[in-house]
Parts: structure tokens; C-alpha cells; sequence
């Protein structure tokens, strides 16, 4: 599954499905991971920015991916962080 906060992310592969959800939203992920066994996370802001603009999907989004991991009784082999940060 892929997720994204736009409406459409275009062409799906064979076998791919999408999901709207924000990753600043512990309700989305809760929702957008239900019954998911794996999650590798690669969501984030990947560019410099200001604090405001790079909490929600960084900081606030990789906590709430954390929190729907161990918050669950769902057998889910791994839970992958990648933050991507520009260097000036």
C-alpha cells in the first residue's frame, strides 16, 4: 500500500493499493496501517525548511508510525525511520 497527503498519486502498479492519510495524524496512521504486518516508512520533508514546516511529517509523523508499531496486537516485523535531511 501506498499513502500520501494528495487525493491521487497517479498510475497504481499491479497489486498496489492507495490510502490517503497524513502522517501528522496518529488517526490516520491508525487507520491507513490497520491490520498492516510490515511498515517501512519513508515519509518526511526532504529539504531544509523551518521547524514548523519539518515537525508534522518528520518529527510528529515518525512518532506516530512508532505509536501504531507497538501500539497493536498486529504481528508487525518492522518499523523503518528514514529521515532525510539536506546539508546546507
Amino acid at each position: 500500500m501506498s499513502t500520501d497527503i494528495v487525493d491521487d498519486i497517479g498510475t497504481l502498479y499491479d497489486g498496489e493499493t492507495y490510502a490517503k492519510g497524513d502522517l501528522a495524524s496518529l488517526e490516520d496512521m491508525m487507520r491507513v496501517l490497520e491490520g498492516a504486518d510490515m511498515v517501512v516508512h519513508m515519509g518526511a520533508y526532504a529539504d531544509e525548511g523551518p521547524f514548523e514546516k519539518l515537525l508534522g511529517p518528520n518529527f510528529v509523523g515518525a512518532y506516530n508510525i512508532w505509536e501504531r508499531c507497538t501500539g497493536t496486537n498486529a504481528a508487525l516485523r518492522a518499523c523503518i525511520c528514514a529521515f532525510c535531511l539536506a546539508p546546507k
